[in-house]
């Protein structure tokens, strides 16, 4: 199984930073649910609002390679 993700965001001086966790709109546009990205061991921080796109990217790829390993 790959290892799981750790999200990125811009900061206010627009530099990538890592995150504490992926923000409900980035899984609710990739197609996961809080429990199923706690299932697979993906950080989730319901206080971030938005969604950054290249972690909506990485995340739908993420659940392409984990979901062909079954």
């Amino acid at each position: 199984m790959p290892r799981p993700l750790r999200p990125v965001d811009r900061s206010w001086r627009n530099r990538l930073e890592p995150a504490e966790g992926y923000s409900l709109a980035e899984l609710d546009d990739a197609g996961l649910t809080i429990e199923q990205a706690e299932n697979l061991g993906l950080p989730v921080d319901a206080g971030r609002v938005g969604a950054y796109g290249p972690n909506v990217s990485a995340l739908r790829e993420y659940i392409r390679a984990t979901r062909s390993r079954f």
